[in-house]
């Protein structure tokens, strides 16, 4: 319908209503564009349907539409500028009109339109998402704890730009959800956290006899690695981590970081103390909050809920205030002062004490004999006028009992400080006048006229993606990281050091007890012509299976390289057991489903009585009636040329008499043989591996041996000469994961990239290419400790042979090769050996040589394998010592090398009664030194070799063994002989029964 132009029609503007002047009946509502009225009829109208003639309508008319309007306001709404809802008549219609209007809501279409019948949720807009995409709200977390460390939540926080009084940078925080008490660990690195953490839950379950279920963390690097996973699966601890960029996830932790700041900020601005003191002021933030009631916990403290007593706030004094320490310093004359001068900054983690800094020494000490003056504080005028923490930071304070009384050691230094102006005072007089800081330092120079930055893009070296990884876990520290605020330095290296702390004061007592319930010595002046030795104390901390202290042990020893052989001692020789003995006691006894159990023998060495006259001065620490006597040593003692072979004699001696038998084979086991049971011990010096079918007869054994030596019994063992036992339902998992992870450790690569092979295939290695290393010991060190990783490892002997022809004068690429093997290492740190239950107990073995390989000397490396069953107890990797003429010869070598082990095997087994099928299969993949094991083949290429000829030859007729042949890619015995490539090298490893521990049987 059109409508006739009349511009006095209608008065307003846009819109217009027209209406039948007969019936006041609205006939259209319209918009005015160009000068024309473009009208819509209501369904409504009597008029929808029907041709429309031009009307006639006057200005008089006008008055009737703002009244016709009002009455149809739920067609038109002219006030609020609406359109009729007839215009969105389908979805298309809808989507035209949504992107007319900026791509509005649905509910702001609604208002402008009016209610529509079309179903909205059927439009999809793409656009609205990328352009008006938010966060959604967070709900409350739905797990409820009902009992202490089901949930941690666990957080790390730095760097901040100044490094605490400890060299400290970053810190972790650690809050349990059901009591919300929290312990802060200072780190100097962020690597650190991971053995941080580690260790802390380690003290969870020893402290407080419980494993945590869950632990919520962030997706950092510091948590998400190889290290904590491998310790959450063990434990069976889940690991929630929030979502990237949600630190509302774990909301718990990140709200304790405020509150443990805003304490922290709050006393180090009262006491006006350097920024540098921000350790200390979160160690004491952390020990308050711990002890402030809370509404979270109905108005209970954190430390009440833990352990359900309430805090001893009597200890409290007021952080930063000025101390006065009693000196108890030994060297002290009578016109010293008797005190120290100090500022109090927390409480010390496991001591009695209060921890405080000497403002004359910048030093941190523990001491309990203080008077604190707690509204004096020497910083005050100090200029600091920074008082925000400019970087995020908070840290540790391990709780600890807070009942101060009579502590054991008054006065510790903890750690010497470097001596800075800036914050260091004038020393204190006698008065309690507080001594004015010294004048601010003069404002540094200008910073020279910094060069124009080349703008040129720079790219990483290739060679340095060998040594980047996704997890950081490098410079790890110790386990004892959770009292490093606390304890003494470990393993002190003189009586002097150690006499200054309680542990090792207590540890050298309980020696000297043991020494004299012994009877070691008696005192006596020293004769004419007669020398006495002197002694030294040795220090060290045990640690238990899983990591943590155990206890602190002093040893003395003698110093036997002042011995006279002929004079002091005669023979020193002692034996001790070959690992291969044990490995095939470990695989019998498991096959048999043996009981197994270890013992440890105290202070073994001092239960042997010594033949010759030996003299000893009076060890440190030992108080004398008569300055002038010496130690006529009635039993051995650590350290003597004679200690381990005088020992070894009085032990053989004591299990003779009860039954056992010796092994001729091997004279560290001994079997006990009766009717109704079988008993066999294995001693590896003061270690005991005792194994059998009889409980009670493993029982008595045990009693007989306290009685006679006093043991400590460990029960089924879990760390042997560094074995790590992992006992499970189908068998035993024997590895040196712990041991592995030391040397990456000690080396710094525990963030190196994983290799697959130890070795590169085509290395040729030259002792004079390249330069000297100018640490030759480092190289020494590590293949050392390589060389005992191979008691579990197969897979790397050959490898660590390789890298041993180098130790007189190592170079740089050996080392860099030493490094691709401790690469392989760290993809692998937790492989070991398999010995499984159902067993076949036959003996079987593989030979292998690589004809002429080093290139120096041309003399080829032999190698075998042998197995008991499928469970590995023997292998070897050794140069021969002569030139092979030809690849046949190197493997018949080979062949004799091989049977010389399976005799002794076969002896061994003989001597604990186990019966053994012969013939032994022995496989080679040389068709020719086959054919020379059976034959008198090839005589003038074999007659040089006639002694080993006739050796193997003489076994295979009387049916000791059979040779047979294997395919080379079959050869177990190749990894041994030769660098492999990294496929080759993993099946192979795999078939001679490596794998993690939680691999399938």
């Amino acid at each position: 319908m059109n409508l006739v132009h009349r511009r006095s029609f209608i008065p307003l503007h846009l819109h217009t209503h027209s209406s039948d002047p007969r019936t006041n009946e609205l006939i259209a509502c319209g918009v005015e564009t160009g000068g024309l009225y473009k009208l819509r009829i209501p369904a409504t109208s009597n008029y929808a349907s029907t041709s429309f003639p031009i009307l006639d309508v006057f200005p008089s008319s006008c008055s009737n539409n703002a009244s016709m309007c009002s009455k149809t306001k739920s067609f038109c709404d002219i006030d609020n500028g609406s359109i009729s809802s007839l215009s969105v008549r389908s979805l298309s219609d809808y989507n035209v009109w949504h992107a007319r209007l900026g791509h509005v809501s649905d509910q702001v279409l609604d208002k402008i339109f009016g209610p529509s019948a079309l179903n909205f949720s059927q439009h999809r807009c793409i656009i609205c998402p990328l352009a008006k995409h938010h966060r959604l709200p967070f709900p409350n977390s739905t797990i409820q704890t009902s009992s202490p460390f089901e949930l941690l939540h666990i957080d790390s926080w730095g760097p901040f730009s100044t490094p605490s009084l400890t060299g400290a940078k970053y810190y972790l925080a650690i809050v349990d959800d059901f009591t919300r008490n929290t312990w802060t660990y200072l780190l100097t690195r962020k690597s650190e956290t991971s053995t941080t953490l580690v260790s802390f839950l380690r003290m969870l379950t020893t402290q407080f006899s419980t494993t945590p279920k869950i632990i919520r963390t962030d997706n950092g690097t510091e948590f998400v690695n190889s290290i904590i996973s491998s310790f959450l699966q063990s434990y069976g601890i889940l690991h929630q981590k929030s979502c990237p960029y949600t630190p509302q996830q774990n909301g718990v932790v990140e709200r304790k970081h405020r509150q443990l700041l805003n304490v922290a900020r709050a006393i180090r601005f009262q006491s006006h103390l350097p920024k540098r003191f921000w350790g200390e002021c979160l160690l004491t933030a952390t020990f308050l909050t711990n002890r402030l009631p809370t509404s979270t916990l109905n108005w209970k403290s954190p430390y009440e809920e833990l352990f359900q007593r309430k805090p001893d706030y009597t200890v409290l004094k007021t952080f930063g205030c000025l101390a006065f320490a009693s000196n108890l310093s030994p060297h002290k004359d009578k016109f010293d002062s008797r005190a120290i001068t100090s500022i109090f900054v927390g409480y010390p983690s496991g001591q009695k004490g209060y921890k405080l800094f000497d403002l004359n020494s910048n030093t941190l000490f523990v001491s309990r004999d203080v008077v604190f003056h707690e509204h004096n504080f020497p910083f005050v005028s100090h200029k600091d006028d920074d008082y925000a923490f400019s970087s995020p930071p908070t840290l540790p304070s391990p709780f600890f009992d807070d009942s101060f009384s009579s502590p054991h050691v008054s006065f510790q230094p903890i750690e010497q400080l470097q001596n800075d102006n800036q914050f260091s005072l004038t020393p204190i007089s006698q008065s309690t006048n507080i001594p004015p800081p010294p004048p601010p330092p003069p404002p540094p120079p200008p910073p020279p006229q910094s060069h124009r930055k080349s703008t040129r893009l720079t790219t990483r070296p290739a060679y340095l993606n060998d040594y980047v990884v996704r997890y950081p876990l490098s410079n790890c520290t110790t386990s004892t990281i959770l009292q490093v605020t606390s304890l003494p330095p470990l393993e002190p290296i003189s009586y002097a050091q150690a006499s200054k702390y309680a542990e090792w004061v207590d540890a050298m007592q309980k020696e000297l007890d043991a020494l004299e319930q012994n009877q070691t010595w008696i005192l006596t002046d020293l004769p004419p012509g007669k020398k006495a030795i002197g002694s030294k104390w040795v220090f060290k901390v045990k640690l238990k299976p899983s990591g943590d202290i155990e206890r602190y042990k002093a040893r003395l020893v003698a110093k036997g390289y002042n011995q006279i052989e002929g004079l002091d001692y005669s023979d020193s020789f002692s034996p001790v057991a070959r690992l291969t003995t044990v490995r095939l006691l470990i695989a019998i006894a498991v096959s048999k489903r043996w009981h197994f159990q270890q013992l440890d023998i105290n202070n073994a060495f001092l239960h042997g009585t010594l033949e010759e006259e030996v003299y000893l001065k009076p060890p440190d620490g030992y108080a004398l009636a008569q300055p002038h006597q010496v130690c006529l040593l009635k039993k051995s003692l650590y350290g003597l040329k004679q200690a381990s072979r005088r020992w070894n004699i009085e032990f053989t001696s004591s299990l003779l008499s009860i039954g056992f038998l010796q092994s001729s084979h091997d004279h560290c086991l001994f079997i006990r043989r009766s009717s109704t049971s079988f008993i066999a011990l294995l001693v590896y010096v003061d270690d005991v591996l005792l194994t059998g079918d009889s409980l009670a007869e493993i029982n008595f054994v045990k009693e007989f041996l306290h009685a006679k030596f006093t043991i400590k019994d460990l029960g089924l063992p879990h760390y042997f000469l560094g074995l790590e036992f992992n006992f499970q339902s189908r068998g035993l998992h024997l590895s040196q994961r712990r041991y592995i992870l030391d040397i990456l450790v000690a080396t710094g690569m525990t963030s190196c990239r994983p290799a697959s092979s130890p070795l590169p295939t085509d290395l040729h290695l030259s002792p004079d290419s390249g330069e000297l290393l100018t640490e030759p010991e480092q190289y020494r060190r590590l293949v050392g400790r390589l060389l005992y990783v191979t008691l579990t490892r197969p897979d790397i002997t050959f490898s660590v042979h390789y890298l041993s022809q180098f130790m007189t004068a190592p170079r740089k690429p050996h080392w860099d090769v030493a490094m691709q093997l401790l690469r392989y290492l760290k993809g692998c740190y937790d492989h070991g050996l398999f010995y499984p239950i159902e067993n076949n107990f036959q003996l079987q073995a593989y030979c292998d040589s690589d004809h002429g390989r080093c290139r120096l000397t041309r003399r080829s490396t032999s190698g075998y394998c042998i197995f008991f069953g499928s469970s590995l107890i023997s292998w070897k990797s050794k140069k021969q010592p002569t030139v092979s003429r030809s690849s046949a010869e190197a493997e018949y070598r080979a062949l004799g090398f091989t049977v010389c082990e399976l005799l002794w095997l076969s002896y061994l087994l003989r001597d604990l009664h186990f019966p053994i099928n012969t013939p032994i299969p022995l496989s080679c993949d040389s068709t020719a030194a086959l054919h020379i094991a059976a034959n008198p083949v090839f005589h003038e290429r074999t007659k040089h070799l006639d002694i080993d000829c006739h050796f193997v030859r003489e076994h295979l007729q009387k049916n000791f063994i059979i040779t047979n042949h294997v395919p080379s890619h079959l050869q177990l015995a190749d990894v041994l002989t030769k660098p492999l490539d990294g496929s080759q090298h993993q099946l192979l490893s795999s078939k001679l029964g490596l794998r993690p521990p939680s691999a399938p049987t």
